[in-house]
């Protein structure tokens, strides 16, 4: 009996709490309106019909479509905006601290908001403002991967049909990913891509990364959706004069694709590419860069690494890539005056280097930025 009473009082309890528990969730559910449906009208008088408590950045994705926004939903990018009004009241909706720090302040009086930030609580009227569009998904299937590096993989895709796919060099597309009934955005740059439809994505493996995590585990013939293509990083068609690519990492690719395309259009003047990496290893497509540099000898590259044994089969600067970028700046020939500037890679280190152009004199509107 004791045994009996023993077994039976942490199972009272058990089932107790977990009674407590559901009550309060439901409270909390009728109180604060989670999972209620709430409705979203469009500018072309489309209805989308939400669940209260999701991102309107979900709800968009989740029925197919999405508008512009690089950092994938997580409140940096600052790109995601749109016009929404109350439906009950035609009133202008609460913004948060991370809205008004990315939108100036005369698009937030004018009802402009982050679709990344607003979760639903009540039926809203959306539109999109300027030139902005939304973008539909579309579908593409893995033909082959390549593992060029311990934390890389090339993959590249093949669209059913590519009529209406037809990227610019440094555009990104967004991959919609679904997991344990979430749903996640995901941006990558286009690495290259061939007119029967094949495109490719240089990825980088990040622990516990959603995305990364997924696109590494693809298997030859997978299905992936996505949004795009998309993104102003990209050298006009009719530029002349010197350029400067700087990359971080996987910052690389949208450069990559940029570079390819710059010389099959015989572009002549001045190149200077400065790519920063962790490890040897991770400078996977050298080869390629070392040809660019013998067929065009207006193309110069710059490699630092930050740790390399002194083996290696081609100079390397020790350091990352600011502290490779101030050498050359300091031994660099006076001719050399960049007219655009093109950054791409982590946060951290774009910001760095445009702390760096600004305290020599580069004029801030000369540098384009791709920043994740």
């Amino acid at each position: 009996m004791n045994d009996y009473a023993a077994l039976l009082i942490p199972l009272l309890i058990i089932n107790a709490m977990v009674q407590l528990l559901s009550f309060m969730l439901g409270y909390l559910s009728k109180k604060f309106g989670y999972g209620k449906p709430v409705e979203v009208k469009l500018s072309d008088e489309k209805t989308l019909v939400g669940q209260s408590g999701e991102t309107l950045l979900s709800l968009l994705a989740r029925n197919n479509l999405l508008i512009k926004s690089s950092c994938g939903g997580k409140g940096t990018c600052g790109e995601c905006r749109i016009a929404c009004k109350s439906e009950e009241h035609n009133a202008v909706i609460a913004w948060n601290s991370i809205e008004r720090s990315l939108i100036p302040e005369n698009e937030l009086k004018t009802a402009h908001r982050l679709a990344c930030q607003q979760k639903l609580k009540q039926n809203i009227s959306v539109s999109l403002p300027g030139n902005s569009a939304f973008f539909n998904k579309k579908t593409a299937n893995l033909i082959k991967f390549e593992a060029i590096s311990i934390s890389y993989k090339k993959l590249f895709f093949r669209l059913p049909d590519s009529t209406d796919f037809k990227p610019e060099p440094g555009q990104y597309i967004q991959i919609f990913i679904e997991k344990d009934s979430d749903i996640f955005i995901r941006s990558y740059s286009i690495a290259s891509f061939s007119n029967d439809g094949i495109f490719e994505l240089n990825v980088r493996f990040v622990e516990d990364g959603v995305g990364s995590t997924y696109l590494f585990e693809l298997k030859e013939g997978d299905e992936i959706s996505f949004f795009g293509p998309m993104g102003d990083f990209r050298v006009p068609e009719n530029h002349c004069g010197p350029l400067i690519f700087v990359a971080g990492g996987a910052g690389f690719a949208p450069i990559k694709y940029i570079l390819l395309e710059l010389y099959k259009r015989k572009f002549s003047d001045e190149v200077f590419f400065f790519w920063g990496v962790s490890s040897f290893a991770d400078l996977y497509d050298s080869d390629l860069l070392f040809s660019l540099a013998e067929s065009n000898k207006s193309f110069h590259v710059f490699f630092s690494v930050m740790n390399y044994s002194d083996s290696q089969p081609f100079k390397l600067f020790k350091g990352n890539v600011i502290q490779c970028l101030e050498n050359f700046w300091i031994e660099k020939p006076e001719a050399v005056v960049p007219k655009l500037i093109l950054l791409s890679g982590p946060q951290k280190m774009v910001e760095k280097t445009c702390e760096f152009f600004s305290r020599n004199g580069i004029n801030p509107q000369s540098i384009i930025y791709d920043k994740w």
